[in-house]
Formats: structure tokens, C-alpha cells, sequence
């Protein structure tokens, strides 16, 4: 049973330690950043060149610049280091310049076995330090702010430790389960309904001065106030998907089914019941406790065999065809793997024997692997310059990855534009209403494409997501071609463009969530997505990116739609208003 994160590491790291990483794929560069750290857990950004990095069980906080470790600490901790705990997580408040603040979670060494709290062991403590840049020798320092949050912990394993701030602003973390694997230990956020919250196995989320933000999933429910979802065993990695803004975690299984998930608001991971996906599970999700606003989610991966992922990173400006994919490193092989996405970004794109969302073993899952040998990986970096940065824990070095961009395939037919009626007055007397979406696909290979007029209806796939707003009688609105009198075949030429446009039919009764024609609100999102296939022949290696809306940068340029900010990018929303 894996439990202990530093449990294996004598095993694993006895002979053959240090030994120079490897990539798979000839487009990657990797290359040494820093040696010579003790048990490195996690890395924080303050510029390009210059971050500060975790010492484990020595409870220091090093600053690193352009790949020299300054000899004196940023902070010196005194931390309980034995088993996985320590120094474990850090994050820089999302306005520095402003708010120089610095947040980490550790183990203070502090028995709490006293008669304060009748209770032993140790605590889970995430304190905010405020950062001074110069003087200490040149390392800058930290000294104590505030505490943020404090757990109590009765085991010396399954603390969590990672911590990020949102793109929201919101400092999100997690807390393992503490030990909690059966019915008498665990409770209701380890799907125990005769316990009770106590905080353990959870993702929590707070305001930078550690106040339950009033719009949590579970602020109601007492005991839950900063819980964002639960169900949780136990987590080294969270990170956010620059696209979507979804967050993403890694999740250690118990003697099986370690994963990786995408976490939405009030998620339940199925802990102590279900590791792994249902179908491999000798249990469903009939037995979960269900919170108000819970929902069970199925991981979006799984490993059969224990391999202890820990970092999650999404690849950076200068990851070249790996820009936006996912990484995932494990500790007990000190492997690197990396996902593509599908078109939504909520899933991993995973065909043949991974479709089960399962790797059984190397020769079926072995191609995610995309270089290896970094002696059990603790945390993924994205830097400032967009590179990849990998910390060892057990080499304890740091190194960085960058990739190249192959050349534009020859097939390559992607959305260039979408434009959505922003507004559409309804009237209650004439409940259905035509209006027309557009299009424009754009031809990016090298090689005429050809659409002919049977492809089309199912080359382009339109999904609409009701928003929850009060009173909205629509039903999500159908879409249909509009008469093909557009003069198939049509030839694109490379660099060619083609409009398509789509009657839109939206059938409302009511919506009295707005008053009048000048009420802004979003009724609607829209995703729009182009299935190459259906041209057949040939293959096209930018499928990922052919959806719309995504960032205005990449091979595809972006779809023309804008977020509710005005933000090139983001959900594509319509606005129901009533006249």
C-alpha cells in the first residue's frame, strides 16, 4: 500500500541516482537548471531566473537565481520533516507588486498532543509571510504575516501540500485524508455519511486572508464553508488550464488506481469508495454522502499499478507542439507523461486501449511517456519564460524543458472565426425566433482541402450550454445547416478561407430574467468544433485546436469570440432579453 510518499525513496534512489534525464520525442530540450538541494518539494516564480524552492524535512525556503542557490536561507523553518512531512507547498499572492505576500504550507514541528487539545500528532499549517526582496545576504527574506489555515493531522502521511491561487483570485489547496480509509476513521468528505466534515480529503478554497469566500460550493452547509469539493484521497499537483481556466489535479490511489482529474465546483473524487474509474470499481457511486450541489466525478486517468503522480503542468509558450498539453510526473518512476485535450479541454483526447481511461501497463500506455529518468519528481513549473521546469525530490535538481513546432501539416482545416448573435429580443407572443450564427473555416496545410455538401452537416458540431439563470424557460436551442447554396465541392486553397452560416432556432416562452432590451446577462455558452474526420483521407495533427472559443495565439489565431470581459477568447455567451 503506497501511504508514504519518502517511504521508497532509500529504495528507489540507493544505486543510480543523478543520472541525466531523457526525452523520448526528438523535440524536446532538457536541460539542468540547479543540483546539489536537499529533498526539493515545490517551486515558486518571482521573475524569469529567480525562484524560491522548498527544502522538505530541513524546512527551508532557498532562493535560486539564474541557476545559482544563494548560500543563505529565505527562510529557515522549524518543520516536523519525518515521512511526507515538512515544507510541502508554496504560492505568491496573484498581485505581488502590490501584495508582496507568500504562502506555504508546511508540518511546524510542534507536537499538539497537549492539553490545548487532548489530541497527538501534528498539524497541517498554511501561514502567508511577506517577502523582502533585498538585504539576508542578498537572498531577499521572508517574515510572518498571518495564518491562514490550520488542520489537525494524527497520522504522519496523506497531508496534501499543494497550494496555487486561482484565476479567480482564490487560494485553492489540498488536504489528504489524513489516514481516513475506513468507517472508523473517515467521514462525510470520505463518503462516510454517519461522520462528520472535519477537513481532511479536500480541496479547499479561501481568500487571500483566509476567510471562506461566500460563493463556495458548500458555503451553507456548516463545517463545509471552505470546502470546494471532496472525496479526496490524497494530492502532490494542482494546476489550471490557461485555455479553459478548469483546474486539474494529481491524485494518489491506495494499493491501485492512482489518477488524474479535473475538479469542478463541489466535485465528490468518490474517496474512501471509488479509486479509478466506476467500471473498475467493486463499488458505485450509489453509496457516496452527498452534500447539496455535490456531483460524483469519474477521473479523467488512471494508472492500474501505483506509480505516486505528484506535479501537474501545462506546457508553456516555448513547448512548441507541446504548448497547452498537459504534464503529469510521477515519483516512483520518475517519469514524465504528457495528454493532449479534446476539443472542450474537459477531457483527455485517449483512444485505443486508454479509452477506458486506464493504463494497464507500458506497452499500452507507453507512448504518453515522454521522458523519464528524473529520479521521482515532487512538482512541474511553468516559468515565466513559458518553459517547463522539473523539480527532483530525490535527485534534488531542477531541470527545464523546451520544445520545437514541427512543420504545418499538410491537412490542417481549422475554425478561424464564430460569430454569435450577442443579443436576440424575444417576444412571449412569438416564442420562436431565427437568427444566424457564422462561421469561418480557415485551411492551414499545405494541400487543397475539398468539402463537399454532404460533408458539411457533419463537419461542424454546435453545443450550447444553458447558464443557470432564474426564470429562463429556453430549452437549449437546435441548429441547422442553412440551404447549401454555396456552389459545391467547394476547393479550399492553402491560406483560403470559407463562411458557413447556421440558423440558430431558439424557442423561449418566457424570461423573466430580463426586463429589458438594455439588461446585460449570459443565457448561453457556446462551443463550436470541426470533426476532421469526416473529410476522410490524409491525417490532421492539429485536432485539438480546432474548437472555438480558445486564446487568440497558437497555430489556429484565435476564433474572434469575446468573453464577457471583452477578452479575445473564453466562453462565446448569448443574451436572452425580452421586448
Amino acid at each position: 500500500m503506497l501511504r508514504h510518499f519518502t517511504a521508497s525513496l532509500l529504495v528507489l534512489f540507493a544505486a543510480g541516482a543523478h543520472a541525466a534525464p531523457t526525452a523520448n520525442d526528438l523535440r524536446l530540450t532538457i536541460t539542468p537548471v540547479v543540483s546539489g538541494l536537499a529533498e526539493p518539494t515545490a517551486a515558486a516564480f518571482l521573475a524569469d531566473g529567480d525562484f524560491l524552492i522548498l527544502e522538505k524535512s530541513a524546512g527551508k525556503v532557498r532562493r535560486v537565481t539564474n541557476g545559482v542557490p544563494n548560500p543563505t536561507a529565505v527562510l529557515d523553518l522549524a518543520v516536523e520533516g519525518a515521512d511526507e512531512r515538512g515544507l510541502l507547498g508554496i504560492a505568491l499572492h496573484p498581485d505581488f507588486v502590490t501584495h508582496p505576500y507568500v504562502y506555504l504550507f508546511y508540518n511546524p514541528s510542534n507536537d499538539v498532543g497537549d492539553t490545548q487539545t487532548g489530541l497527538s500528532g501534528y498539524n497541517n499549517v498554511v501561514d502567508r509571510f511577506t517577502w523582502h526582496a533585498s538585504g539576508n545576504g542578498g537572498a531577499g527574506s521572508l517574515t510572518p504575516n498571518m495564518n491562514i489555515l490550520t488542520v489537525h493531522s494524527d497520522v504522519s502521511y496523506h497531508n496534501g501540500g499543494s497550494i496555487s491561487f486561482g484565476p479567480d483570485g482564490k487560494l485553492y489547496g489540498v488536504i489528504g485524508d489524513g489516514g481516513h480509509n475506513d468507517l472508523a476513521t473517515n467521514g462525510q468528505l470520505q463518503n462516510n455519511a454517519t461522520g462528520a466534515p472535519d477537513d481532511t480529503g479536500i480541496v479547499f478554497r479561501l481568500n487571500d486572508d483566509g476567510t471562506n469566500p461566500s460563493d463556495n460550493p458548500f458555503a451553507a452547509i456548516p463545517g463545509m464553508e471552505k470546502v470546494f469539493a471532496y472525496g479526496i484521497r490524497n494530492s502532490f499537483g494542482i494546476t489550471w488550464d490557461p485555455e479553459k481556466k478548469y483546474l486539474w489535479e494529481t491524485e494518489n490511489g491506495e494499493d491501485d488506481y492512482d489518477e488524474v482529474n479535473r475538479i469542478p465546483a463541489g466535485m465528490d473524487g468518490g474517496w474512501a469508495d471509488i479509486m479509478g474509474p466506476t467500471a473498475v470499481s467493486p463499488t458505485g457511486d450509489d453509496n457516496l454522502f452527498v452534500a447539496g450541489g455535490s456531483a460524483y466525478s469519474n477521473p479523467e486517468f488512471s494508472w492500474e499499478t501505483v506509480v505516486a503522480p505528484t506535479g501537474i503542468a501545462f506546457g508553456g509558450s516555448v513547448l512548441g507542439d507541446f504548448k497547452n498539453d498537459l504534464f503529469v510526473g510521477d515519483y516512483n518512476k520518475g517519469f514524465l507523461y504528457r495528454f493532449t485535450l479534446d476539443g472542450t479541454r474537459k477531457r483527455l483526447s485517449l483512444t485505443g486501449d486508454l479509452s477506458d481511461l486506464v493504463f494497464d501497463d507500458m506497452d499500452e500506455g507507453g507512448s504518453l511517456v515522454l521522458a523519464e529518468g528524473f529520479g521521482g519528481i515532487s512538482d512541474l513549473e511553468t516559468g515565466p519564460d513559458g518553459a517547463l521546469y522539473v523539480v527532483s525530490f530525490g535527485n534534488g535538481d531542477v531541470h527545464k524543458i523546451t520544445g520545437e513546432t514541427t512543420e504545418p501539416p499538410e491537412q490542417d482545416l481549422a475554425l478561424s472565426q464564430v460569430k454569435v448573435p450577442k443579443k436576440i429580443s424575444l417576444s412571449q407572443a412569438k416564442p420562436v425566433v431565427l437568427k444566424d450564427l457564422k462561421l469561418t473555416l480557415v485551411n492551414q496545410g499545405l494541400i487543397n482541402e475539398t468539402i463537399d455538401e454532404t460533408e458539411v452537416a457533419g463537419l461542424v458540431s454546435i453545443d450550447w450550454t444553458s447558464l443557470p439563470v432564474p426564470n429562463l424557460l429556453c430549452p437549449a436551442p437546435g441548429t441547422v445547416l442553412a440551404p447549401p447554396e454555396l456552389g459545391f465541392p467547394i476547393v479550399l486553397e492553402p491560406g483560403k478561407k470559407l463562411s458557413l452560416s447556421y440558423t440558430v432556432t431558439w424557442n423561449c416562452a418566457n424570461d423573466d430574467a430580463a426586463s429589458s432590451k438594455t439588461e446585460d446577462h449570459a443565457d448561453f455558452e457556446v462551443e463550436v468544433t470541426i470533426d476532421r474526420s469526416v473529410l476522410g483521407g490524409g491525417s490532421d495533427t492539429d485536432l485539438s485546436d480546432d474548437v472555438c472559443p480558445r486564446p487568440a495565439s497558437g497555430d489556429d489565431k484565435g476564433c474572434g469570440g469575446k468573453d464577457a470581459n471583452g477578452d479575445i477568447g473564453g466562453p462565446i455567451r448569448t443574451d436572452i432579453v425580452v421586448k
